[in-house]
């Protein structure tokens, strides 16, 4: 992939079933998602939407069809460049037992592991920042059982997840 991308992205007749599944989740789908554009995927349980980003990333290799980001089929790029330059927040997104700043420093931890201000301003553009700073120790409440200290909602560590995805940018 060259230096520089746009990031369109293009789904062409992709279909895919789940390993040791009877059941297609995605049926020569065609897509287009132009680079910049926000766009909302919705369906019911099961319809494919989360299996769409599983597949960008490579997480399953295709069946049939292609994804291509700008003219680039993703099955020539490498995992490293799609794992470096993907990031994608679940349903249930991973929730590390560590302080809220570490959890959102994870997301690039050389930049980010001394980088308060920076791990602020992060948390200030998803709006978590005010739920943080009202937690017993701010950005420095430990979450978890695993301390006995602070757990949150499935939404704020949700709104966490997304904190770490927007510091791989």
């Amino acid at each position: 992939m060259p230096a520089e991308y746009k990031g369109r992205i293009d789904f062409e007749r992709v279909s895919f079933t789940y390993p040791h599944s009877q059941v297609a989740v995605l049926k020569e789908l065609t897509l287009s998602i132009p680079s910049g554009q926000t766009v909302a995927i919705v369906g019911r349980n099961g319809a494919g939407k989360t299996t769409l980003v599983k597949l960008i990333a490579r997480f399953y290799e295709l069946e049939q069809g292609s994804i291509r980001i700008d003219d680039t089929d993703v099955r020539k790029l490498s995992l490293r460049w799609l794992h470096d330059h993907i990031a994608m927040v679940f349903q249930k997104p991973t929730r590390f037992e560590a302080t809220v700043h570490d959890n959102i420093a994870f997301g690039d931890w050389q930049k980010l592991k001394d980088a308060p201000e920076e791990v602020c301003r992060l948390a200030a553009k998803t709006g978590i920042k005010g739920f943080v700073e009202k937690l017993p120790q701010g950005f420095k409440t430990h979450l978890g059982r695993l301390f006995g200290d602070e757990t949150l909602s499935a939404g704020q560590w949700q709104l966490l997840a997304i904190t770490r995805a927007l510091a791989r940018s």
